[in-house]
């Protein structure tokens, strides 16, 4: 985080647990999206269920030792503590989801604590990890060769689609194509040899396509776009940035309810170009603002098969469509903030430095929120923890005096 001074009192012990705690974690996660089962089947889903009681046993250790720190943090952080507060009201009123919201919350005040732990370091595990992912990919696509046509792919962009299959079973190839294409901008910002830099990047670019899955193929299309805008526009192309986010927020919204009515496009017509997206959308959205006004204001719990027009197709494909069902208007409301808030303290630093790949990496993960909903609001943590570093990174040296939080620190734990 280019900040030398410690901000939370850890000895070496304390941060190296927490650093492999979360190593552990991320490692099993991303072996479940490859295989589709849990890791070491029971013992997998056990050791997930055990990480994530250790995550609470982390935060509440390292709260009791830092607790000044921590409180001054979520005073400074006031939008995340607002999120987490909604995601706390919508799991007593949605108590038979409780496993789902406490799995998700605790999650989330781990990833805050292991940024301030460990800093620069958190990136570079983060990294190493997709890394090995993206080197299983390779293996899986170029040396055996496992995959197939997928049934109902059509050419786009020139490109036929396709999905690994590994083992004779089918993997988790949305998120699979979504680990490469996240990989792809990180290494072009991590990297410094210029050979290796673009190389690599025209590589994972090409394995994201080939894996096909046309969420990711959009992304990566508006990505580069917009990051050539940016370049040329610098300083004032924060609306560019922001009016992104607002389209994406609404996208369900725009294209269910507004888009097929404006134009007079027939629902079956419109579900053929969003592969069944559409009326899954409408569906969601009618049940929303039908429920109940304690359900529409704090969120239905997760998510309900029956509001589906295809029963393989039960969750909404839209990340902020799902938010505003899980957690209301009110949280809806609290994780757009959030994501205003990264994006703008993220962008004017971007601009400072004249590198704009944060940003670039904040808004793909913030596009394939339009077709899918596996990026937050779940126990799947890789995303969630790019978010949290980038948002940190780019905000705690203007909303700290950390001469300050070392002095506040060192009298907390007298």
């Amino acid at each position: 985080m280019n900040i030398k001074d410690r901000i939370l009192k850890l000895n070496l012990i304390e941060i190296k647990f927490i650093e492999i705690t979360l190593i552990l974690y991320v490692a099993i996660s991303i072996l479940r999206e490859y295989l589709l089962i849990e890791p070491l089947g029971t013992f997998g889903r056990l050791s997930r269920y055990f990480l994530l009681a250790i995550f609470m046993y982390v935060f509440l250790f390292v709260f009791i030792k830092n607790s000044k720190v921590i409180i001054r943090f979520f005073s400074k952080y006031r939008i995340l503590l607002t999120h987490i507060t909604f995601l706390v009201i919508s799991t007593i009123i949605n108590l038979n989801y409780i496993k789902e919201y406490i799995s998700y919350i605790l999650l989330i005040l781990f990833v805050v604590v292991a940024v301030l732990s460990l800093r620069e370091r958190f990136q570079k595990i983060v990294f190493i990890l997709y890394v090995c992912a993206g080197i299983y990919t390779f293996y899986s696509v170029f040396i055996t060769k496992n995959i197939y046509v997928a049934p109902g792919t059509r050419d786009f962009l020139f490109l036929e689609l396709n999905r690994i299959r590994l083992n004779t079973e089918g993997i988790q190839f949305s998120i699979i194509a979504s680990y490469m294409g996240v990989l792809s901008i990180m290494w072009l910002s991590i990297i410094q040899n210029k050979i290796l830099k673009y190389l690599g990047f025209l590589l994972l670019g090409y394995l994201s396509l080939t894996i096909g899955k046309v969420t990711i193929i959009i992304t990566m299309f508006l990505v580069v776009s917009i990051y050539l805008i940016l370049r040329v526009l610098k300083s004032k192309g924060k609306n560019v940035v922001y009016i992104s986010l607002f389209l994406t927020a609404f996208s369900s919204v725009l294209v269910s309810k507004i888009a097929i009515k404006l134009f007079n496009i027939p629902m079956y017509k419109a579900d053929i170009l969003f592969n069944n997206r559409v009326s899954i959308w409408d569906n969601y959205l009618s049940n929303i603002f039908s429920g109940g006004i304690i359900d529409f204001f704090f969120g239905y719990g997760f998510f309900d098969a029956s509001l589906s027009t295809n029963f393989l197709l039960f969750h909404p494909h839209n990340q902020f469509l799902g938010a505003m069902y899980i957690t209301g208007i009110f949280g809806f409301v609290s994780y757009l903030l959030l994501w205003f808030d990264a994006l703008k303290v993220t962008y004017k630093k971007n601009v400072a430095k004249k590198n704009y790949f944060e940003t670039i990496l904040l808004l793909f993960i913030l596009f394939i929120q339009i077709g899918d909903d596996y990026i937050f609001f779940t126990v799947e943590p890789l995303y969630l923890m790019l978010f949290m570093y980038i948002y940190i990174k780019n905000s705690i040296n203007d909303r700290f005096n950390l001469s300050e939080m070392k002095k506040g620190n060192v009298e907390g734990s007298k």
